[in-house]
C-alpha cells in the first residue's frame, strides 16, 4: 500500500514544478527541464528512508510509527532540502534566463518534494490499516 501511495506523491513532483511553471507564463527550455527529474531524485530518496524507518518502527512494535519515523526524519529532509535550495539558489542569480528559471525550477521542486514527504505521503497513508506500513 505504501509504495502505491509514494508513486502518487513523487508523480506529485514534477506536476507541481511544471505546472505552476506553466501557470505562471514561465518558459520550459531544454535547460529547465531537467529540474524535476532532480527534485524527483530528492523525493526518492526521502521517501524512502521515510518508509524504511517507518517499516523498520512497525516491524518493533511501535505504536505509532509514521508519527515517530517523521520524528527522526523530518531534520534531515528538511537540512537536505535547505541546502539542495542553496545551492541551485545561486542560479536564481544568473543574468541569463534559462539557467535563472533552471535554479527556480529546483528550488520550487526542492520543497515540493519535501512536502510530500513529510507531510502528504503520511497523511495518505494514515488510513492504511495501523501504521501504513504495508507494502
Amino acid at each position: 500500500m505504501t509504495t502505491s501511495r509514494m508513486w502518487i506523491c513523487l508523480a506529485a513532483v514534477p506536476i507541481v514544478v511544471l505546472g505552476v511553471f506553466g501557470h505562471l507564463g514561465i518558459a520550459i527550455d531544454i535547460i529547465t527541464s531537467p529540474a524535476a527529474n532532480i527534485a524527483l531524485a530528492m523525493g526518492v530518496d526521502s521517501m524512502i528512508h521515510l518508509v524504511v524507518r517507518v517499516r523498520t518502527l512497525d516491524a518493533l512494535g511501535e505504536p505509532l510509527p509514521w508519527s515517530r519515523a517523521l520524528g527522526q526524519i523530518r531534520t534531515p529532509v528538511l537540512r537536505a532540502s535547505m541546502i539542495i535550495c542553496a545551492g541551485f539558489g545561486i542560479f536564481v542569480l544568473s543574468t541569463f534566463p534559462p539557467t535563472s528559471r533552471f535554479g527556480l525550477a529546483v528550488i520550487l521542486g526542492a520543497v515540493t518534494a519535501a512536502t510530500m514527504t513529510l507531510i502528504v505521503l503520511p497523511r495518505i497513508s494514515a488510513t492504511a490499516g495501523r501504521s501504513g506500513a504495508e507494502t
